[in-house]
């Protein structure tokens, strides 16, 4: 008959004895060495290798370590059923328990391991706007001085959609997705250094925004030459160096931040080439893709551009040098979004949408292939994101500079027939 707890409790033997209480699980009753009252403990008795085992589960009793019989049935069963699971002895479980403790009070918090994430961020301004995520809006809610092995896919991953959730609340979509890739990134380390095991708990989810992307607002052919009138009104706010940048912006393809960047250094008038340094912001190359340049050939018109900047800024490094910039040594990126929202173009076109609506006139209307449109505008992968565009990428080292430069060519003759005004240049001619 197993043993009932009104047994126990009378169970005063003089000399230490065991009472089985079946499947291996014993009780052993001892006298107290102060003389008052008894001992009583359980242990687990089993075959391991063929050798008998006795393992010690833990003292009977109702006080926080003890176990009551139910609780010390329990805790045997879990035991064998590890050992047998595991091809172990099943004495290991206390001991890898003991050493995952023992791991847990070494292990950094997870604030720790995102700063040493965020020190792998190239780019300055990129782990700046990281840092402010992460520790102003993740962290927070995840409790920043926690362990990081708290954050198993087990014990975490709730915890995990939650942040998501709360953006999703305040209908921040993008914000969403961007708060679960954070925090991807964060438990991969963590995984790589052996803190964690796989799966990452912020594995993407179903509920996770598409990320479908909403185009930025662009113009067709026949709106550019409104806009190419419009450049040209110059109110008592606007600045020749933005309405320069607008032109140069449409003539290059850039993006504003990489166009803004301009350096006189990375002009070579002799070779008709501005070559872009590959970890300037806004060229997207990612990390490991720095030393990939991105070369801009020169035209006439994109001289004539240059060489009225030079009038303007040539005594500096910077071709669009403002010297009211606190950011930056240049005008700020989001000036020329500002100059097209006074000129009224607030919802229909931004500057990042100027690209669109030059690639679709480029490839439709003057017939020059996507690929080549996509070179100019710097693009990495120009067949996606696939496993044929990165073996393109790594074997395909040409630049088609100027086969480039003839679509660019064609371009401003387009732009220049349609109205778009250049700086009056003898350089230009």
């Amino acid at each position: 008959m197993p043993l009932t707890d009104s047994q126990v409790k009378g169970l005063k033997p003089e000399k230490k004895s065991t009472y089985s209480d079946g499947h291996g699980l014993c009780l052993v009753v001892q006298p107290n060495a102060s003389g008052k009252g008894h001992l009583r403990y359980f242990v687990g008795r089993t075959r391991h290798l063929g050798k008998q085992l006795e393992v010690r589960i833990g003292p009977y009793g109702k006080e926080d370590g003890d176990y009551t019989l139910k609780e010390a049935r329990d805790k045997w069963a879990e035991l064998r059923l590890w050992a047998k699971e595991n091809q172990r002895d099943p004495r290991d479980w206390k001991r890898q328990r003991e050493a995952e403790q023992q791991k847990q009070q070494e292990a950094p918090t997870i604030e720790v391991m995102a700063n040493k994430w965020l020190g792998s961020v190239g780019n300055e301004r990129t782990r700046k706007d990281y840092a402010n995520k992460l520790h102003n809006q993740i962290l927070p809610q995840l409790g920043a001085q926690r362990p990081i092995t708290d954050f198993s896919f087990d014990n975490a991953r709730r915890e995990v959609l939650s942040v998501m959730e709360s953006y999703k609340s305040r209908g921040k979509a993008v914000s969403a997705t961007r708060a679960m890739q954070l925090m991807r990134s964060v438990f991969a380390l963590a995984i790589d250094e052996g803190w964690l095991k796989e799966p990452n708990a912020a594995l993407k989810s179903k509920q996770e925004p598409s990320g479908r992307s909403k185009h930025h607002p662009s113009l067709g052919a026949d709106e550019l030459p409104m806009l190419f009138r419009k450049l040209e009104e110059q109110g008592p706010r606007s600045s020749p160096l933005v309405t320069l940048g607008l032109k140069l912006k449409l003539l290059t393809f850039l993006r504003a931040s990489a166009l803004v960047s301009l350096r006189w250094e990375h002009i070579d008038a002799a070779q008709g080439l501005w070559t872009i340094p590959g970890d300037t912001t806004g060229l997207k190359r990612g990390e490991g893709r720095h030393e990939m340049d991105h070369l801009v050939p020169l035209t006439p018109a994109i001289n004539a551009v240059l060489t009225r900047l030079r009038q303007i800024n040539g005594n500096y490094d910077w071709g669009f040098y403002s010297p009211r910039g606190e950011q930056y040594r240049h005008i700020n990126p989001s000036s020329l979004n500002k100059r097209l929202k006074d000129l009224g173009y607030s919802g229909l076109l931004t500057a990042h949408g100027m690209r669109r609506t030059v690639g679709t006139i480029v490839v439709e209307k003057l017939g020059f292939s996507w690929e080549l449109w996509s070179r100019q505008a710097g693009h990495l992968y120009l067949e996606g994101n696939s496993k044929s565009s990165k073996l393109r990428q790594a074997y395909d080292g040409s630049q088609l500079i100027e086969e480039r430069r003839a679509m660019m060519q064609g371009w401003h003759d387009w732009c220049t027939n349609k109205g778009l005004a250049l700086p009056d240049n003898h350089e230009s001619k």
